[in-house]
């Protein structure tokens, strides 16, 4: 049984999904944002800054496509993109990046019966103390070949 304190980091490693030199990748699935929660944050900052902004479906539709576009990048891209997952935030654990591009993830558990999940679907055991270190060296990057008729 997992801990209530379970570490998953997870790495959306692009390189690993190159088809076509055509695609843009995004880390979607685990950054993206529906329009309620950007509803609710434009929504808290109106009612603090005082700003006259129209909240209406197609402003919010707008911040929300915007944000999640931020999110794509190029297979050109030489650095991998990071996402932390429930990261632990209390009195002794902070968390300053949650998500970013990166040469290099190093990560150490602090936690017991843990695991950590790599791509959304591989686990590895990850218990107290251990480390785990993971970069993108361009000699591992995957190669596509188009073929033309």
């Amino acid at each position: 049984m997992l801990s209530l304190v379970t570490l998953q980091l997870t790495l959306f490693v692009h390189c690993l999904f190159v088809n076509c030199c055509h695609f843009m990748y995004r880390s979607y699935n685990i950054n993206k944002l529906v329009t309620q929660a950007v509803e609710d944050v434009l929504r808290i900052g109106k009612t603090q800054t005082g700003l006259n902004i129209p909240l209406n479906r197609d402003l919010i539709g707008k911040v929300t496509e915007s944000y999640n576009e931020s999110l794509t990048f190029s297979p050109e891209e030489g650095r991998m993109f990071f996402s932390v997952r429930e990261p632990i935030v209390n009195r002794v654990f902070s968390s300053s990046s949650q998500r970013g591009f990166t040469n290099k993830v190093c990560v150490r558990s602090r936690c017991w019966d843990a695991c950590m999940v790599v791509d959304g679907g591989t686990s590895f055991e990850f218990n107290d103390g251990a480390i785990a270190t993971i970069s993108m060296n361009e000699e591992d990057a995957l190669r596509t070949v188009i073929l033309q008729d």
